[in-house]
């Protein structure tokens, strides 16, 4: 689930069996573990909303259901994956996209556009969530914070 309002029709949540993928092209499967432990690998649909998501594991027993937040994950673009919109058929410039940490951005006015070095502090500590945290204070998301969190 992602967002303040998770919503499968919004696709901001999936619901799916386990080693079942699911209607929204979300699976997860069982894996071999220590006695007593349980490890699962989760799949993600290429066209899947980024963001940051919450993992709950539902229990169904019966007519008894119980369900457990596992943790909070980010979910973010894959350009090596063919499907993702983020993909790029060149290696180098996959790695260079996703790893250099300053590069060139521009800006200005249509007739005045100026190129600036940047410094995009990627690895920086606390910088994923603080990029988040900006996210949420978009005029956008201030507006509709489910229709933002969906696009």
């Amino acid at each position: 689930m992602a967002g303040p309002s998770p919503a499968e029709s919004q696709q901001t949540k999936a619901t799916f069996n386990l080693s079942e993928e699911g209607a929204s092209g979300w699976s997860s499967t069982q894996e071999l573990s220590e006695p007593g432990c349980m490890n699962f690998i989760t799949f993600s649909p290429a066209n899947a909303v980024n963001g940051q998501y919450q993992l709950k594991l539902q229990i169904v027993s019966g007519n008894k259901s119980s369900a457990t937040l596992l943790g909070q994950f980010v979910l973010l673009f894959n350009p090596w994956c063919p499907n993702d919109d983020a993909y790029m058929t060149n290696e180098k410039e996959q790695w260079e996209y996703v790893l250099n940490d300053t590069g060139i951005i521009f800006q200005g006015l249509e007739k005045y556009i100026q190129r600036e070095a940047w410094n995009y502090g990627q690895f920086e500590e606390d910088i994923l969530d603080i990029s988040l945290a900006i996210l949420d204070q978009s005029l956008n998301h201030c507006q509709d914070s489910a229709v933002d969190v969906s696009s």
